[in-house]
C-alpha cells in the first residue's frame, strides 16, 4: 500500500519511508542582520543597514569615546551606492551575524553610556551593530569546526557537494551537541549563511510531483533509488527555513547520488563562544574596543539593570 504525505503542500507517493536524523536545539537562534557594506543611498544616511552610517551605533560610539570607528568603517568595508563590483550586492557581515544568532541571544533593552560627561543613547539596533564589529572578538579562536571541501581552497571546486549523503553524513556529526549551527545555504558565488537550530532527515522511495521532469532526465532507471528530505529550519530566520531533496542510486553495488532541489547547502560550520570578557581592539575595526561592547550588552540583555545608565572610562 502506497503510504500519502505532505511536505510543503508537495504530494510525496511512497511505499515506505525511514526517518534517519531528527534533532533540535534547546539554544534557540537569534535573528541578526547582515549589515550590507553597500551604502544605501547617495544622500540619505541609513543606520539600520549600512555600520558608518551617522547616527548609529558606531557614530555614538565615536561621540563619547573620542574614536574614529565611522571613518575606519569607511575606509575598510565600504561599497559605493552604485558600485559596480562583482560583490556589491551581497558584500556584508553575514558570517558575523550568523555567528552571533548562534551563540548570542539579541540585546534585549536600550541601554544609555556615560564616558566622563558625554552620554550617548544606544538601541537595541544600535548595540546590535556593535556585536557585528566585536563579533570576532567574541568567539575562541581556533575552535571553528567547518565541513565542505568547495571553497576551502585545497580541493577544487565541486558546486554538488557536499552530496545528499555527505550532507547526512556532516549533520550527524554536528547534531551530537546542543547547539546551533552555521550553513551558506546555496552553492552559487555568493555566501549566505545563515543560524540553525533543528533537522528532520527522511528518507523514501518517491518524490514530490514537482521533481517529474528533473528525475526523468538525471536519475538512472536502473537498480534502486532513494530520496532524502532535508529539513533545516532556523527560528531567528524562519524565512530561510531549508527543503531540499536527493537521490541516492545503488547499480550492482555501485552508487551515485546528486540533488533535485536547484540549490543546496554549500559548507556548514560552528563557532564556540568565549566564556569570558571580550578583549583587546575589534579585529574588523581597531577603533572600537571589545571590553566596551561587551560591557554595553552585557549591560543590555540584563533586566535588573534596565534603564540604570551605564558608566565607562576611557581606559580598559
Amino acid at each position: 500500500m502506497y503510504l500519502l504525505c505532505w511536505k510543503n503542500k508537495q504530494q510525496v507517493y511512497s511505499k515506505k519511508s525511514n526517518q534517519l536524523l531528527k534533532w533540535e536545539s534547546t539554544k534557540k537562534t537569534h535573528h541578526y542582520h547582515w549589515w550590507p557594506m553597500k551604502k544605501t543611498d547617495k544622500i540619505i544616511e541609513d543606520p539600520h543597514n549600512n555600520l558608518y552610517a551617522i547616527n548609529g551605533g558606531l557614530y555614538k560610539y565615536d561621540n563619547i569615546f573620542g574614536s574614529k570607528s565611522v571613518a575606519y568603517q569607511k575606509k575598510e568595508h565600504y561599497r559605493h551606492y552604485n558600485s559596480t563590483k562583482t560583490d556589491a550586492g551581497w558584500a556584508g557581515f553575514c558570517d558575523l551575524a550568523t555567528t552571533l544568532s548562534c551563540l548570542y541571544r539579541y540585546p534585549r533593552h536600550n541601554v544609555q553610556v556615560q564616558v566622563g560627561e558625554k552620554i550617548s543613547f544606544f538601541s537595541k539596533k544600535d548595540i546590535e551593530s556593535l556585536m557585528i564589529i566585536a563579533c570576532q572578538n567574541s568567539v575562541q579562536r581556533w575552535s571553528t569546526v567547518y565541513y565542505g571541501e568547495r571553497n576551502d581552497g585545497i580541493r577544487g571546486d565541486d558546486k554538488h557537494e557536499p552530496y545528499p549523503t555527505q550532507l547526512l553524513d556532516i549533520l550527524n556529526k554536528l547534531c551530537q551537541d546542543d547547539a546551533p549551527f552555521a550553513m551558506d545555504i546555496e552553492s552559487g558565488t555568493a555566501v549566505w549563511n545563515y543560524a540553525f537550530d533543528s533537522v528532520n532527515v527522511t528518507k523514501y522511495d518517491s518524490y514530490p510531483s514537482k521533481f517529474v521532469d528533473k528525475v526523468k532526465k538525471c536519475v538512472p532507471t536502473t537498480g534502486t533509488t532513494e530520496y532524502y528530505n532535508f529539513q533545516i529550519n532556523s527560528t531567528g530566520f524562519s524565512e530561510e527555513n531549508q527543503d531540499i531533496w536527493g537521490w541516492v542510486n545503488n547499480t550492482d553495488g555501485k552508487k551515485i547520488q546528486n540533488w533535485l532541489s536547484k540549490w543546496h547547502p554549500d559548507f556548514l560550520w560552528r563557532k564556540t563562544a568565549k566564556t569570558d570578557a571580550w578583549t583587546g581592539s575589534c579585529i574588523i575595526n581597531h577603533e572600537v574596543r571589545a571590553n566596551n561592547v561587551y560591557k554595553i550588552y552585557k549591560h543590555s540583555i540584563s533586566d535588573d539593570k534596565n534603564g540604570v545608565i551605564l558608566k565607562l572610562s576611557l581606559i580598559n
